[in-house]
């Protein structure tokens, strides 16, 4: 089912997905595991996918630096935990 790009990131194989709360505590323990700062389990297939639908964890305090994409929209659901979030127009 899944396709480990490298430790980090993940890609689903079928056409559909589906996360579960023992899924997203398994890889939390993976997560914490292998003590990453970052992991995404990618819903899309590859990186040639028109839409790309992530779910990422970070460490605790983790940054990204500012960005934007360009012709592209991005959403960000918080499961858990907080965000500080800057908005560009």
């Amino acid at each position: 089912m899944i396709l480990n790009k490298n430790l980090q990131v993940i890609h689903s194989k079928k056409d559909y997905f589906s996360l579960s709360s023992n899924d997203i505590n398994s890889y939390i323990g993976y997560f914490k595991k292998k003590k990453l700062d970052n992991f995404r389990f990618c819903c899309h297939k590859n990186t040639k996918d028109k839409l790309h639908q992530m779910f990422i964890l970070h460490k605790k305090n983790y940054y990204i630096r500012p960005h934007k994409h360009l012709n592209k929209i991005e959403t960000v659901f918080i499961i858990k935990g907080k965000i500080q979030f800057v908005r560009f127009n």
